[in-house]
């Protein structure tokens, strides 16, 4: 398979495109171990369309940009703010609502956001050693 006809095909083909091509993987290495097969190269040209598949859909994962909330705790640095995001979430094993909280460094372009303002923050390049997010809004 080229990558020009695995570009072409939605999500969904490629999810069910990816379970034929394990299914024939499978198959393939049952009949290599049995002697049935004559041409065993069909079995790393099956993994290696697996894996082109693979790298297609993380690609595709990988676009979408987490958004958080928070609060500013510092604005002091130039083009730079610290956001306070807390989470709340249940515990597995113990079934009690923990709440933790996380300082994120973000880029502020034009220092316009102050001490105490509720701003949102999303997954931006690296602009220092710390600092990967960015403000979008209040």
């Amino acid at each position: 398979m080229k990558n020009k006809d695995i570009e072409k095909l939605t999500e969904t083909e490629l999810r069910r495109k990816i379970i034929t091509l394990k299914k024939d993987l499978f198959n393939f290495r049952f009949r290599k171990v049995n002697g049935q097969i004559d041409d065993t190269s069909k079995v790393s040209l099956v993994k290696k369309d697996i894996a082109k598949i693979n790298t297609k859909l993380n690609k595709t994962k990988k676009n979408e940009q987490k958004i958080l909330k928070g609060k500013v705790v510092k604005d002091k640095n130039d083009k730079t703010i610290t956001v306070l995001v807390k989470r709340r979430y249940s515990h597995p094993f113990f079934d009690k609502v923990i709440s933790s909280s996380k300082k994120y460094h973000a880029h502020d372009k034009e220092n316009k956001f102050k001490i105490g303002d509720e701003v949102k923050i999303i997954e931006s390049k690296p602009y220092s050693k710390t600092k990967k997010w960015e403000v979008i809004n209040k």
